[in-house]
């Protein structure tokens, strides 16, 4: 909560620099933005994890075959 209360306060300065106001709507919206934060950094690290060393291996070789298969039919 402390970062959404950040984002909020940055934001209220944004809209008024001379006496910035947190609302509830405020607060809430940066506490939505750092759930979609944590939630995509959750998906992103759980693609890369790897539980093993082959897995590791193979973790690392198939964004290099994906990038091969761009622009080719099968």
């Amino acid at each position: 909560m402390e970062v959404a209360l950040r984002i909020a306060h940055i934001v209220a300065i944004g809209v008024d620099p001379i006496r910035p106001v947190l609302t509830r709507d405020l607060v809430d919206w940066a506490a939505k933005l750092m759930e979609l934060s944590t939630r995509h950094c959750i998906v992103e690290v759980s693609d890369r994890l790897a539980l093993n060393d082959k897995q590791a291996e193979y973790l690392k070789v198939a964004p290099l075959d994906q990038g091969s298969r761009i622009g080719r039919r099968d």
